[in-house]
């Protein structure tokens, strides 16, 4: 069973371990919304929303490099893209801050770096409301030539790592870095050095992976991986579902149930860690908590943790991003260590004092 001791002895390991991330680095770009002095287009007629502040936080692969930084990771390398755009400048600028390398984090002109445009209405004494969001992304393909220079850089990062993790954000509409090539080179790295940790979370793809551990949530399970879209993830219908895919992948799955905590899967058995339950009242925003769930998992797996150590040590510092309300939040070390305490107390039954 795990206790504080070793959870020490896992984040202490962490500053000595370099993790590479490839993938697709986003930015998040909140538009804070006064609603008292919204006006009306003499124009059109419609509602004109009156912003009063803009906010940027990393997002997608950029938030999982961020989480890794955060919680004390030696060195993080980002593989991937910007755009030649101000919100590419603020992502480089972002990762400098976090002495962040960027020898593989190119700055191609044709395509835009991917943002996600959130207007939120912000009023006194009220939790914020996030409204539709807008979406910033690459409508085409990588060329034959970006796909060489990320195969490239993946190489050469992967054998500097000591651990990899694939940030796939690509969604319909959406082209990402991680194409059909970057996955088979992916998979032939992963025969290479099979006892090198790899990790990978994708909207669509995650059926695609192989010889690495997966990271879906219930819905992208169900859809992906058992091909029905929509059904409802029952806790049978999972574990059938992730010792399946464990045992044709040769490694284990990671399944998130967002409150429930994460499931993991061998080919022979399955296991549930449970969340810490940080809805006892007070606001919470799940946005960025798989970031922080992928990040940990690989970081903890790169220290030496088993995955059962790794899920748990996951879980926390979910639940410390999910605590962050109105931008994703990078828990840090000492953070972990006070809420494990805390998660003791709740679940004995998975971890020690």
């Amino acid at each position: 069973m795990m206790n504080e001791q070793r959870m020490g002895e896992i984040l202490d390991a962490m500053p000595e371990r370099s993790v590479a991330v490839v993938g697709d680095f986003c930015l998040d770009r909140y538009l804070d919304i006064a609603p008292e002095i919204e006006d009306t287009s003499r124009e059109t007629g419609r509602t004109v929303h009156q912003v009063t502040g803009v906010r940027t936080y990393t997002g997608g692969g950029a938030n999982v490099v961020n989480n890794l930084a955060g919680l004390g990771v030696g060195k993080v390398v980002p593989v991937g893209f910007v755009g030649a755009d101000p919100a590419g400048l603020e992502l480089r600028k972002s990762f400098q801050t976090l002495e962040v390398p960027m020898d593989f984090l190119h700055r191609w002109p044709d395509r835009p770096t991917p943002v996600y445009l959130k207007p939120v209405i912000v009023r006194d004494g009220r939790p914020a409301e996030e409204l539709d969001r807008f979406d910033i992304f690459p409508r085409s393909p990588l060329s034959d030539e970006q796909q060489d220079q990320v195969v490239e850089d993946l190489r050469r990062a992967f054998g500097e790592a000591d651990a990899l993790v694939v940030a796939d954000y690509a969604e319909r509409g959406k082209h990402g870095v991680v194409a059909a090539r970057v996955r088979r080179e992916l998979a032939d790295l992963a025969r290479t050095e099979p006892s090198k940790v790899m990790i990978a979370d994708s909207r669509l793809y995650v059926d695609k992976f192989r010889r690495m551990i997966v990271k879906p949530n219930a819905e992208e399970a169900m859809a992906c991986l058992a091909k029905e879209p929509g059904a409802e993830p029952t806790m049978v219908r999972l574990i059938e579902i992730g010792r399946r895919t464990a045992e044709r992948n040769q490694r284990p799955l990671v399944i998130t149930l967002g409150p429930g905590g994460v499931l993991l899967c061998a080919a022979d058995r399955a296991r549930k860690i449970p969340a810490y339950p940080v809805d006892e009242g007070g606001e919470t925003n799940p946005v960025g908590a798989g970031d922080t769930t992928l990040a940990a998992l690989a970081a903890s797996l790169a220290a030496g943790a088993t995955l059962e150590e790794a899920a748990v040590l996951a879980v926390i510092a979910a639940s410390l991003t999910v605590e962050q309300t109105g931008h994703c939040g990078a828990p840090s070390a000492d953070r972990l260590r006070r809420r494990f305490r805390e998660y003791a107390e709740r679940h004995p039954d998975v971890v020690g004092g």
